[in-house]
């Protein structure tokens, strides 16, 4: 009991707060005006609101709306076009369904980072990893170092302090809850044997990959590091190669790699799909938005 109380608190504590300045504005917004739940005053936003309206309508795959020329359907970031199906199906608006999806993201995130310290670590150091999880973040600064300037941006303005979990874009704390769930059933599976959980981490990893696939390069690159070292261990040979934890890692990978080489695929159809991973790679330059280079 007092276990679930500690990580409760913390959760609730870290929700609570992030969603604190939204409740001040929804309660601070005159009558006769609308407020769409979002945090900051940014283009991003506005933008995945979009998606959301566009997948209330008849549409499974995206076309994006702010993007006037004739261009072909994807499913890239069609997470949004299934938020906007939810939308449509239970008469909750596009921004209240963002807003939703934001926290339950956060509590995703935070959930199976508990989860996951608990399978990799002693009892008496998971609290201990738990707070460096949440509260392990550079410290506020208005200027920073040239050489930190544009990761302190990132870390404040994105989200990634445990402060704003709840308010980050959905795809961002899903797609990590997701991908840590993953790794936890597959930890799970090779512990206890049980084909359940293989098969929820193989499904999750896939789903991870096409709701967010930053964390799957990461996981990516991690197991075949975890590959290289099992094998110089036991040996390259026949027998470590046909052993349940190497071919359960290789077929792990393989399911990793698997919606990365389909969202690959899709930056074959054309603009605005081909400058897709330059905007991606571009949020790393806090001077660029999303829009700009559609």
């Amino acid at each position: 009991m007092r276990d679930k109380f500690f990580y409760g608190s913390l959760i609730f504590l870290c929700l609570a707060i992030g969603q604190l300045p939204i409740l001040l504005h929804v309660l601070l917004t005159p009558k006769g005006y609308y407020y769409p739940y979002l945090d900051k005053i940014s283009f991003s936003d506005y933008y995945y609101l979009g998606l959301i309206r566009y997948g209330m309508g008849p549409d499974w795959l995206l076309r994006i709306p702010y993007v006037a020329t004739a261009h072909a359907a994807s499913f890239i970031q069609i997470f949004f076009v299934w938020l906007g199906k939810l939308s449509l199906v239970t008469g909750i608006g596009p921004a209240e369904v963002f807003s939703l999806f934001r926290i339950l993201g956060g509590l995703v995130l935070l959930l199976s980072s508990v989860f996951f310290f608990k399978l990799i670590l002693p009892a008496s150091k998971v609290r201990l990893a738990f707070l460096f999880f949440l509260f392990a973040q550079p410290i506020f600064l208005r200027e920073y170092p040239d050489f930190l300037r544009e990761f302190g941006v990132w870390v404040w303005h994105f989200g990634e302090a445990a402060r704003r979990v709840s308010v980050m874009p959905p795809h961002y704390t899903l797609g990590k809850g997701l991908a840590i769930l993953s790794v936890c059933f597959l930890i799970l599976y090779l512990q206890r044997k049980k084909n359940i959980f293989f098969l929820l981490s193989s499904l999750l990893i896939l789903l991870t990959g096409i709701i967010y696939p930053p964390p799957v390069f990461i996981l990516l690159v991690a197991f075949c590091l975890l590959l290289f070292f099992l094998c110089l261990q036991k040996g390259f040979s026949r027998k470590t190669f046909q052993s349940r934890e190497v071919m359960t890692i290789v077929f792990f990978i393989l399911l990793g790699i698997l919606p990365l080489l389909l969202l690959k695929g899709e930056l074959g159809k054309g603009y605005p799909w081909n400058r897709w991973n330059q905007v991606e790679l571009g949020w790393n330059t806090p001077q660029m938005h999303f829009e700009w280079n559609y």
